[in-house]
């Protein structure tokens, strides 16, 4: 599918500096973000070049995704749904410079909205990493995608807080396998896959779409200064530094994919 650069393509709300982002994109790149092009038709080797990653290693190298069913309940979804509503930051979102639309939690803010027992469950998927969480939230007048990207951690946890049937487009596609796949999830779903797998969100059309974040990492973090807090009532911008140790049971918590 090539890409255009007329507008009339695009959902009519979309935020301007999205439509310019856009007209910019690699026609590649944008039949898979904007166009709706099926995922399977695009070789994978055509959007690392059209990246800027020929020769990467991400394809092969980091090519297994999990998929774990029903990590958080419906009630728990609800809860963090309400909270980046009323709560979400604007801020530049460091992949593109476009309006985050999230809402960044510690820990202890995670398990205050949704319980101990919920959070617990999500800690059991990586072992003895420290985290971020943050709480996204995607729509086509708002923020209708996210460009394909690596996270800056070891490990990637991303929970559907909606349906992936409740919204039009905004679907989850990894780069792994040795192809571009989408991950189609049901409310409370987990996908965990290492942050170094290139990820993106393609264009929402319709509906509301949201997502838990967790980013799990073991390394030291030199240079980064922390910004975050967790008070104890109103949730604004926090990110957790609690250094802890979770273990996953025996036998295994997903499906593997890829």
């Amino acid at each position: 599918m090539t890409a255009s650069s007329d507008p009339q393509s695009l959902p009519s709300a979309i935020p301007a500096g999205f439509a310019r982002a856009a007209a910019a994109m690699h026609p590649t790149v944008r039949s898979l973000l904007v166009e709706g092009a099926d995922p399977a038709t695009v070789p994978v080797d055509d959007l690392l070049a059209a990246l800027g990653r020929e020769g990467s290693p991400t394809a092969a190298e980091y090519g297994s995704v999990m998929a774990v069913p029903q990590s958080l309940s419906a009630r728990a979804c609800a809860a963090l749904r309400a909270a980046v509503d009323s709560q979400r930051r604007l801020e530049a979102d460091s992949v593109d410079g476009q309006a985050e639309h999230q809402l960044n939690l510690s820990r202890a803010a995670l398990e205050a909205l949704v319980g101990s027992a919920e959070a617990a469950k999500l800690w059991r998927l990586p072992t003895a990493f420290r985290a971020r969480t943050a709480v996204a939230r995607y729509s086509a007048e708002t923020r209708p995608w996210i460009a394909f990207h690596p996270d800056a951690y070891e490990v990637t946890v991303n929970v559907a807080l909606s349906d992936d049937a409740s919204h039009e487009g905004g679907r989850l596609l990894g780069v792994f396998g040795g192809a571009v796949q989408p991950l189609l999830r049901a409310e409370g779903d987990a996908t965990v896959h290492s942050s170094r797998l290139l990820h993106a969100v393609s264009a929402m059309t319709g509906g509301t779409r949201y997502a838990l974040i967790l980013f799990f990492d073991r390394r030291a973090r030199a240079g980064r200064r922390t910004r975050w807090s967790t008070p104890a009532a109103a949730v604004s911008k926090v990110e957790g530094r609690d250094a802890f140790s979770v273990r996953v049971s025996g036998g295994g918590v997903g499906q593997l994919l890829g």
